[in-house]
């Protein structure tokens, strides 16, 4: 077998990269006015948007002036968010939900036609202005895919970019592994669009798409671009710890389960009292968060390795409304614990999960990174959110920096020459090639190891090491054991075939979670203080001297650099991108 025997050359404007909401809403924009190819390792539309609950923040909803909406922004990001992108956030998300109309999105609106059904005051907003959609993501979903599939967007999916072309800082085509027939795919385009969402598979337990493993990060650093807030990383307090297929599956906070709900540790203990005795089981996700997973840790937890969540006080008539609003979360836990559990009749378990990732690729207000004719759009960017994330924004910021992009990529296309000749990619494809050859000629070795075991060996790390409580020492331990694994990469084998050769891919994205866990993990040992999502053992309090964003970079070497920058006046940072 020759992996790179068959390789297909196509051109392009505008290459996106990805397949969720930002992705899909980009090649929407740049199709309008240029050629675009949109390649997505999941389908169109997938990866972690199709798993969202349909909850999305419409700013001025409520009749708000901007300002307000834009404060409590930067308060949940605990004051390190870019404030132009909050405040392009902001402007662009006031016209949102006329342009999904448009679209063709028919929304969920109250019996007696008078405005959405479920506009509500979700943790951080000061008004309510969050619509929830009973049909959860799948309303979007549908029409953002018939209208790709109505466009003249090129689409492959099932197929995994892992690498760009960039040469003296601009980017100018990619590689692709397509699954289904086992071709390697080089496209030259004159801009690239990473909408790769975030990097939530590095953890053991998360209930992100299985796909989400950094390479968009990786690949960016690689073309000289900094990484920005990787630290801050999202946990929800509730997930399912069991059974294994289904660990880490989104379950949500308290408040989906009724007003009395309440969390138990194995010793019968209403344990949020020690962590927030006035708001207990509904402070904030990231506090509810940490106080499971302390409990946990401590050996409060239940055999499972899990707390119990009981809602049997909660008054039986509100249960419908509380399941049609939540119905994916209700029936998994029908499934997992029975329908008495579902009907809050008795407790069920539940674990902390990842669930968002706030850090990623530094943007500026055009989306654009520090590399030219590259452009990064949705959660694999960094900037909008600071140190957390408050809820709706996730699909509000994928709609409005996804059009964002799509309309300066194509912009900027336009104005590029077109050559039919990219002499840097016959070197990085002769890289990989190499690469690939070494880890075929690995399969034969017994001390040989796969992609997949390499995988598990880099999330149980940063799960254990980087998680929802940190220390010095504990993240020393992590890199170290991280580099133990960097170097048994050497050894690693992808199995003979092409067509659907899982061990392809997954080599792939170990290559990326390896270098992309190290710079979570370098991030997080930098920021000496607890602010927003990241909480240091060692460091509790909130220090204002870290008030700005952490970046690490990749010098020439291939080294990873973290540094400091404090944020400028204002709130925005500054047009800096590489060192």
């Amino acid at each position: 077998m020759a992996l790179f025997d068959s390789l297909l050359h196509i051109k392009t404007d505008v290459l996106v990269i990805g397949g969720g909401i930002a992705a899909a809403t980009a090649a929407l924009e740049a199709v309008k006015t240029a050629d675009v190819l949109l390649i997505s390792k999941d389908r169109v539309v997938g990866g972690a948007s199709i798993q969202a609950s349909g909850g999305i923040t419409f700013p001025g909803a409520a009749g708000e002036e901007s300002e307000v909406f834009i404060n409590d922004v930067l308060n949940g990001g605990e004051h390190i968010n870019n404030r132009l992108l909050v405040e392009k956030l902001c402007a662009e998300g006031r016209h949102l939900l006329d342009y999904l109309k448009d679209m063709g999105v028919i929304f969920d609106v109250h019996p007696d036609g008078n405005g959405l059904r479920f506009f509500k005051k979700t943790e951080g907003h000061s008004v309510m202005r969050n619509y929830q959609d009973r049909r959860n993501f799948h309303e979007f979903a549908g029409i953002l895919k018939s209208n790709i599939v109505k466009s003249s967007v090129k689409v492959l999916e099932h197929t995994m970019v892992f690498s760009m072309i960039c040469t003296e800082g601009k980017v100018s085509g990619a590689l692709a592994y397509k699954a289904a027939d086992g071709a390697f795919v080089a496209v030259s385009a004159k801009t690239i669009i990473l909408a790769t969402g975030g990097y939530g598979r590095l953890y053991r337990r998360s209930d992100n798409s299985l796909g989400l493993t950094g390479e968009g990060h990786g690949m960016a650093l690689d073309c000289g671009v900094s990484l920005m807030d990787m630290e801050m990383v999202q946990f929800i307090p509730l997930s399912l710890p069991y059974p294994p297929g289904r660990e880490g599956a989104f379950l949500g906070m308290c408040s989906l389960y009724g007003p009395k709900t309440e969390l138990e540790n194995a010793l019968g203990e209403r344990f949020m009292k020690r962590y927030d005795h006035v708001n207990m089981e509904y402070s904030t996700r990231d506090t509810v968060a940490r106080s499971i997973f302390r409990e946990i840790a401590e050996g409060r937890g239940t055999p499972n390795g899990a707390v119990i969540v009981n809602t049997v006080k909660n008054d039986k008539t509100l249960l419908a409304a509380y399941r049609s609003s939540s119905a994916a979360a209700y029936s998994l836990i029908a499934e997992v614990f029975g329908e008495e559990a579902a009907r809050w009749e008795k407790p069920f378990e539940a674990v902390p999960s990842q669930h968002f990732c706030m850090g990623g690729i530094e943007i500026d207000a055009k989306t654009q990174t520090g590399c030219e004719n590259l452009y990064a759009a949705g959660e694999v960017s960094a900037g909008v959110h600071g140190a957390n994330r408050l809820g709706g924004n996730a699909i509000l910021e994928a709609f409005v920096f996804g059009r964002v992009s799509g309309q300066n990529a194509a912009e900027k296309a336009l104005k590029e020459k077109s050559t039919s000749e990219n002499p840097e990619m016959n070197s990085v494809t002769e890289y990989w090639r190499n690469k690939f050859e070494r880890f075929e000629s690995n399969a034969a070795d017994k001390n040989s190891v796969s992609g997949q075991k390499i995988k598990l060996r880099i999330s149980d790390i940063l799960w254990n090491h980087g998680s929802l409580l940190r220390s010095k020492s504990s993240l020393e331990a992590g890199l170290r054991q991280l580099e133990n694994v960097g170097e048994s990469m050497s050894n690693m084998a992808v199995l003979p075939g092409t067509r659907q050769n899982s061990s392809v891919m997954e080599a792939m994205e170990a290559h990326y979670m390896y270098k992309v866990g190290k710079a979570v993990l370098m991030s997080a040992l930098y920021r000496e203080e607890s602010r927003g999502a990241h909480y240091r053992y060692d460091f509790p309090e909130k220090n204002d001297a870290f008030l700005g964003n952490i970046l690490v970079n990749q010098d020439i070497g291939g080294i990873l650099k973290p540094f400091f920058r404090k944020i400028a006046a204002g709130g925005a940072a500054p047009k800096q991108f590489r060192l």
